[in-house]
Protein backbone atom coordinates (compact mmCIF):
# COMPACT_ATOMS: atom_id res chain seq x y z
CA UNK A 1 0.00 0.00 0.00
CA UNK A 2 3.05 2.66 0.80
CA UNK A 3 4.02 2.40 -2.81
CA UNK A 4 0.53 3.37 -4.13
CA UNK A 5 0.62 5.83 -1.81
CA UNK A 6 3.71 7.09 -3.29
CA UNK A 7 2.55 7.31 -7.13
CA UNK A 8 -0.94 9.14 -5.87
CA UNK A 9 1.51 11.84 -4.12
CA UNK A 10 3.46 11.68 -7.50
CA UNK A 11 0.45 11.44 -9.80
CA UNK A 12 -1.10 14.51 -7.85
CA UNK A 13 2.10 16.41 -7.67
CA UNK A 14 1.82 16.11 -11.45
CA UNK A 15 -2.00 16.82 -12.46
CA UNK A 16 -1.25 20.29 -10.08
CA UNK A 17 1.82 21.23 -11.76
CA UNK A 18 0.33 20.41 -15.64
CA UNK A 19 -3.15 22.04 -14.63
CA UNK A 20 -0.89 25.13 -13.42
CA UNK A 21 0.40 25.31 -17.25
CA UNK A 22 -3.38 24.65 -18.72
CA UNK A 23 -4.38 28.10 -16.42
CA UNK A 24 -1.97 29.96 -17.42
CA UNK A 25 -2.49 32.62 -19.53
CA UNK A 26 1.14 33.14 -20.85
CA UNK A 27 2.04 29.67 -21.67
CA UNK A 28 5.62 30.61 -22.11
CA UNK A 29 5.94 31.63 -18.47
CA UNK A 30 3.84 30.50 -15.32
CA UNK A 31 3.51 30.65 -11.42
CA UNK A 32 4.21 27.17 -10.47
CA UNK A 33 3.97 27.77 -6.70
CA UNK A 34 3.66 30.39 -3.95
CA UNK A 35 5.36 30.19 -0.69
CA UNK A 36 5.16 31.90 2.47
CA UNK A 37 8.85 32.14 4.25
CA UNK A 38 9.70 34.66 6.83
CA UNK A 39 11.78 37.44 5.52
CA UNK A 40 14.52 36.96 6.82
CA UNK A 41 15.18 33.42 5.44
CA UNK A 42 14.28 34.65 1.59
CA UNK A 43 17.38 34.58 -0.15
CA UNK A 44 18.66 30.90 1.26
CA UNK A 45 14.88 29.56 0.13
CA UNK A 46 15.35 30.79 -3.00
CA UNK A 47 18.93 29.78 -3.63
CA UNK A 48 17.33 26.28 -2.39
CA UNK A 49 14.46 26.07 -4.79
CA UNK A 50 16.58 26.89 -7.64
CA UNK A 51 19.49 24.16 -6.88
CA UNK A 52 16.70 21.26 -5.88
CA UNK A 53 16.92 17.84 -8.06
CA UNK A 54 13.94 16.78 -9.54
CA UNK A 55 12.10 16.21 -12.67
CA UNK A 56 10.52 19.94 -11.82
CA UNK A 57 13.87 21.74 -11.29
CA UNK A 58 14.82 22.12 -15.14
CA UNK A 59 11.74 23.89 -15.94
CA UNK A 60 12.26 26.62 -13.31
CA UNK A 61 13.24 29.54 -14.29
CA UNK A 62 13.17 31.48 -12.04
CA UNK A 63 12.36 32.60 -7.70
CA UNK A 64 10.50 35.88 -7.33
CA UNK A 65 9.24 37.81 -4.16
CA UNK A 66 5.73 38.49 -5.10
CA UNK A 67 4.85 39.89 -1.66
CA UNK A 68 7.31 41.40 1.69
CA UNK A 69 6.30 42.58 4.82
CA UNK A 70 8.47 42.88 7.85
CA UNK A 71 7.59 39.33 9.01
CA UNK A 72 7.48 37.41 6.17
CA UNK A 73 7.55 37.28 2.25
CA UNK A 74 5.85 35.39 -0.48
CA UNK A 75 7.97 33.69 -3.11
CA UNK A 76 6.97 32.63 -6.12
CA UNK A 77 7.99 29.98 -8.48
CA UNK A 78 8.28 30.40 -12.24
CA UNK A 79 8.68 27.91 -14.67
CA UNK A 80 8.36 27.93 -18.84
CA UNK A 81 8.13 24.78 -20.80
CA UNK A 82 9.82 26.82 -23.62
CA UNK A 83 12.78 27.36 -21.91
CA UNK A 84 13.23 23.58 -21.35
CA UNK A 85 11.01 21.62 -23.74
CA UNK A 86 12.95 18.36 -23.23
CA UNK A 87 11.79 18.11 -19.74
CA UNK A 88 8.32 18.89 -20.56
CA UNK A 89 8.55 16.07 -23.16
CA UNK A 90 9.86 13.90 -20.61
CA UNK A 91 7.44 15.04 -18.09
CA UNK A 92 4.77 14.23 -20.38
CA UNK A 93 6.30 10.36 -20.87
CA UNK A 94 6.58 9.80 -17.06
CA UNK A 95 3.43 10.93 -16.27
CA UNK A 96 1.91 8.81 -18.82
CA UNK A 97 4.26 5.48 -17.67
CA UNK A 98 3.09 6.50 -14.10
CA UNK A 99 -0.82 6.71 -15.33
CA UNK A 100 0.06 3.40 -16.79
CA UNK A 101 1.00 1.67 -13.61
CA UNK A 102 -1.81 2.12 -11.69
Amino acid sequence: MTGLKNYRVQFNQVTRFLDSYQNAANKHAFELAQIEVATTDVEIIRQRLLSLTNFVNDCICSVEVKQQSQDTSTLAVIADPHENQEVWRDLKLSTQQLIHSL
